[in-house]
């Protein structure tokens, strides 16, 4: 599993959140900006941004249904990936 903070460093230094979804892969940009910004609060330590967070599990698992759905089983294991490690990010924030 990715290290939640080197997934923050990675979107903070790069930017893009799409990185680690495969090419080819069936999202809108649109999509990978909401989860990017979702998954970059998440990682902050206020309340207010912690509504955030849900709303980046949320994203995270709809596209996981949308690829799985659509057959890009790879990229769909990567999207719970992605939910595992903000689910042990959050734990950590917990903590």
């Amino acid at each position: 599993m990715t290290d939640p903070a080197h997934i923050h460093r990675t979107i903070t230094r790069r930017g893009n959140l799409g990185m680690f979804l495969p090419e080819g892969c069936p999202v809108r940009p649109v999509e990978v900006e909401h989860m990017q910004q979702a998954v970059t609060a998440m990682l902050a330590d206020t309340a207010a941004e912690e509504a955030l967070a849900d709303a980046a599990f949320l994203a995270l698992w709809k596209l996981r249904d949308k690829l799985a759905r659509r057959d890009f089983n790879t990229a769909a294991c990567r999207a719970d990936e992605a939910i595992e490690t903000l689910q042990a990010a959050c734990r950590e924030f917990v903590k």
